[in-house]
């Protein structure tokens, strides 16, 4: 059988011109005699040949491409070719990733097929790709960045959705502030004026002047909220404030006013107050109206308008319920999910893989479980070894005793999957890096299915928060090869007194990234919102400065607070919301960077985040300014700001 030859740079077959040669020295012409059967055959071998060149052509097989030009950058997060100039993808898949030479020579070699074939494919009406018009080059001039899409690898997207039409408490600096947003509230909102629990978040009693817990009688004071329910969840959502009415309801069922594992706050008459902290808020919570699944889509889809705007194209959700994983399940069956969503299943301090099995979807992915096992430091929650230096009768909580969530933790290690445990404190790190170890020492010695030790590591277990560490932990940590999941805002947000609540000594060891990152322990990043703003900016601007989201001011020495755990790489931190989150959540194969079969989610921002030439302050100053010019899922536009 005669080759069809090599296709060279140009689109012509390497054994065209000889072919060419012979047919012009042949001394023999034989006449030509057309019958049925030769005319039947001819045409059917040339159709062959014509179809076979066709097939094997340097068809480009791209629809779309963006460019940047020479203040611009594209960042893979891969390690072999971090910055390209160009980005192209058809459907819903990356197909170039490299320079604008090779791309430019692609689709010259797609758009330029020899004469005679390109007459053949337009007579013979292949029902292939068209040779014109395949390739559309967007160049993106000036001084930006093209980025993976951004994965926050720590929210709540419902939480965040349901405090959309609640009442926002952020920034109140007093408790008359608080009932003041309350009353206009009720009164711009029909249905929280008419009847209903009014539902409220964001307060911070760090704020208040005296920095001590507030009151249900302090809000029931105003005239009209005195019969009202009302329920503020606090900033760190884990404690509530309720109202007299509330309050009164919840004692009604006569509960225990003491538990190891949270706290009804009492005044020094032992009356409680109205603040409800960690597991105590279980008791308000079995008052509360149950979600319904049309809650879930509104507030998921205000959640994902925010999170789109602001180049977010996943979120790891974490702390799914049972119920939440059948909303998002559907939502994926029927390609509705606005954005990708990992899961994290939350069954409480019960085993519940037999009622639940690892999903991997479209949009939606679920392997891992979270487990809390403390509080949270500005609730004097976070479980410490020592006692809390601003109040020394409390050394904070443990949400379960070791022998509730030790074996919690190995079995559903055993079950294959994932587990994401909640550690704020020290004493909590200490605990869950303890039953990690554990678990690896067991699973070693036994005979079990997913009992080696390469499945374990496999398991890519993780410490949600890692907030407060001893130096030892962090080694272990690197040893074992725990992923930290860290929320780089949560330090500028406790900053103004996690000193108090720590001491001189524990806080060195506190928002430590870069003592992380010195033990090899990898950083996924996120935000825990509604905790703290939505925006990865603001979580880039924390990690890279460790300031409050301010521009820089020259008098201040260009220093962040304890600033050598600033993470001093741009490169580090956006992989932090790319690759590694993606390598955390287990879907670094098919997201979290720029490379050729991965899906085509990307972000394109104002700005070049990885300029060479920047000073510290500009980087800095730059990630406040950045804004989102079009966010891209699975290759299709979903957000649009100018382009």
């Amino acid at each position: 059988m005669t080759s069809l030859g090599r296709v060279d740079h140009s689109g012509k077959l390497d054994n065209e011109q000889s072919d060419t040669r012979t047919s012009r020295t042949s001394k023999t012409q034989r006449p030509c005699i057309v019958g049925w059967k030769n005319a039947a055959w001819m045409s059917t071998s040339f159709a062959l040949l014509a179809y076979l060149t066709y097939r094997f052509q340097p068809v480009l097989p791209y629809s779309h491409a963006v460019c940047v030009s020479a203040g611009g950058t594209i960042y893979t997060a891969e390690p072999d070719s971090p910055f390209v100039q160009c980005l192209a993808f058809k459907d819903t898949q990356i197909s170039f990733v490299g320079n604008r030479l090779d791309l430019e020579r692609l689709r010259a070699q797609a758009l330029s097929p020899h004469p005679w074939l390109a007459r053949l494919h337009s007579w013979l009406n292949f029902g292939g790709p068209s040779f014109h018009g395949q390739l559309a080059i967007k160049t993106l001039d000036g001084d930006l960045s093209v980025l993976p899409g951004l994965i926050d690898a720590h929210a709540h997207p419902l939480e965040y959705g349901e405090g959309l039409v609640g009442v926002d408490l952020l920034g109140c600096t007093s408790v008359q502030s608080i009932i003041d947003r309350i009353v206009s509230h009720i009164s711009l909102d029909s249905a929280a004026e008419s009847s209903g629990i009014i539902l409220g978040s964001g307060w911070d009693q760090t704020l208040f002047e005296g920095k001590q817990f507030p009151s249900a009688a302090a809000l029931s004071s105003h005239s009209k909220l005195k019969q009202r329910k009302i329920v503020l969840r606090r900033i760190d959502y884990h404690a509530y404030w309720v109202s007299q009415s509330i309050l009164h309801q919840v004692l009604a069922n006569n509960p225990p006013l003491e538990m190891e594992s949270g706290e009804i706050v009492r005044d020094q008459n032992g009356h409680p107050t109205g603040i409800f902290v960690d597991n105590a808020m279980d008791l308000v919570d079995e008052i509360l109206p149950k979600r319904t699944d049309e809650n879930r889509l509104r507030y998921l889809e205000s959640a994902a308008k925010e999170m789109l705007s602001l180049g977010l194209t996943t979120v790891n959700d974490a702390a799914t319920d049972l119920e939440t994983i059948a909303f998002y399940k559907k939502l994926d069956a029927q390609d509705n999910l606005p954005v990708r969503v990992t899961g994290m299943v939350n069954c409480g301090y019960t085993f519940c893989g037999d009622q639940v099995e690892k999903v991997t979807g479209n949009k939606f992915n679920l392997r891992s479980v979270k487990i809390f096992v403390d509080g949270a430091l500005g609730s004097w929650g976070a479980a410490l070894w020592e006692p809390y230096s601003d109040k020394n009768s409390s050394r904070g909580v443990l949400r379960a005793p070791w022998s509730t969530f030790f074996p919690l933790i190995q079995r559903w290690v055993e079950a294959g999957f994932q587990v994401n445990s909640h550690a704020i404190g020290d004493r909590a790190n200490t605990l869950v890096i303890d039953a990690y170890e554990q678990v690896l020492s067991h699973l070693s010695n036994s005979t079990h299915t997913h009992s080696t030790p390469d499945s374990f590591n496999s398991l890519r277990l993780r410490i949600e928060h890692a907030q407060v560490l001893r130096p030892t932990d962090m080694e272990r940590m690197g040893r074992m090869g725990i992923i930290a999941s860290v929320q780089p805002t949560h330090a500028i947000a406790d900053m103004d007194y996690a000193e108090d609540r720590l001491g001189i000594e524990r806080i060195k060891g506190a928002y430590a990234w870069n003592s992380l990152l010195k033990n090899n322990v990898r950083l996924a990043l996120g935000s825990d919102f509604p905790v703290t703003g939505v925006s990865p900016f603001l979580g880039m601007h924390a990690a890279y400065t460790r300031r409050k989201p301010t521009l820089s001011d020259e008098t201040d020495g260009g220093q962040g607070w304890y600033d050598t755990e600033r993470i001093e790489s741009m490169r580090q931190i956006v992989d932090g919301f790319t690759i590694d989150a993606s390598f955390a959540g287990f879907t670094e194969h098919l997201i979290g960077s720029l490379r050729v079969g991965k899906l085509a989610d990307f972000v394109i921002v104002n700005h070049n985040l990885f300029h060479p030439a920047a000073s510290r302050d500009l980087i800095g100053d730059r990630i406040l300014q950045t804004h989102v010019l079009a966010t891209f899922l699975n290759g299709r536009m979903v957000f649009n700001s100018s382009i």
